[in-house]
């Protein structure tokens, strides 16, 4: 989309310290930002870095999981040892989950 047209603002400090503030909680650039801001479209905060591990951690787990049930499947037996294993880690991870987020301010 060709975009030729130019507005101008003027902003008070408090007013662009909290539109720079809104846009850093984004992966937006200013400008993006004030066009779905105009469209009327909810704007969310980027993920954080704990977000990315945590989704890495559940999918680890998980990609456990299901070769435990592949092997307990084909070979009609279960490992559990490496059963009660992954299911610790997906226990302790939920326990730091729970923590992470109870600790919170909303």
């Amino acid at each position: 989309m060709e975009r030729k047209h130019e507005i101008k603002i003027r902003l008070s400090k408090e007013e662009l310290d909290s539109l720079n503030l809104k846009v850093a909680k984004t992966n937006l650039s200013r400008e993006e930002f004030c066009r779905l801001c105009f469209k009327e479209v909810a704007i969310k905060a980027k993920p954080s870095d704990d977000t990315h591990r945590l989704i890495y951690e559940i999918r680890k787990i998980g990609g456990n999981i299901n070769a435990l049930v592949v092997r307990a499947h084909i070979y009609k037996s279960v490992d559990t040892d490496a059963m009660r294993y992954e299911l610790y880690n997906l226990h302790n991870l939920e326990k730091q989950v729970a923590k992470h987020y109870s600790n919170k301010k909303g």
